[in-house]
């Protein structure tokens, strides 16, 4: 799995200058046996979102924070990608911003970064005041964020998933796979 990760940040030379301008953040995402199993999860959810998605879907990532999807996922045509995450305290959206602009990674048109503290604010009105169009369909992520809510946060926001999603939509739980 080591053979991945060194791949993507070698096929993504970015990505590796994005994780490694932090002094220390090497140790924070590969602690033992760490890379591997967020390489791992990483392609799970990818394969799940690439097999949903058509053209003019929209992807909602919840508690974004360095997810890189937007940038190096071929997707169809018109998919729209709404980040969602701290912007300030810790900063993680705006850290994030200043690092793809640093690297030379322009904006997408096809993304919207939205600040959204998930404990205080509801995920329809932080989506509504971005564009989200809650006739489209939709495929939302939570991953690797739920550990930072409270219970009452995730079922708050796992509700207003379900209230904005288009007719038709079904929620899927996806257990990440066991080695």
């Amino acid at each position: 799995m080591t053979e991945m990760v060194a791949f993507r940040l070698h096929f993504f030379p970015w990505k590796a200058a994005f994780w490694t301008s932090t002094p220390g953040m090497r140790k924070v995402i590969s602690p033992p046996g760490g890379s591997s199993h967020l390489a791992t999860r990483t392609w799970f959810y990818d394969e799940q979102i690439l097999s949903a998605l058509q053209p003019g879907w929209q992807v909602v990532i919840c508690g974004a924070g360095f997810d890189t999807r937007a940038y190096r996922m071929h997707v169809p045509r018109g998919v729209r990608f709404f980040e969602l995450d701290l912007a300030e305290h810790p900063g993680v959206q705006n850290y994030k911003r200043r690092q793809l602009e640093r690297n030379g990674i322009l904006s997408a048109p096809n993304v919207t970064f939205l600040p959204i503290d998930f404990k205080t604010q509801s995920i329809s009105d932080v989506l509504a005041r971005g564009g989200h169009d809650p006739k489209q369909p939709t495929v939302f992520l939570l991953e690797g964020v739920t550990m930072y809510l409270t219970r009452e946060s995730v079922a708050e926001t796992v509700a207003a998933m379900k209230a904005i999603s288009a007719p038709r939509m079904t929620m899927k739980r996806m257990r990440e796979p066991r080695d």
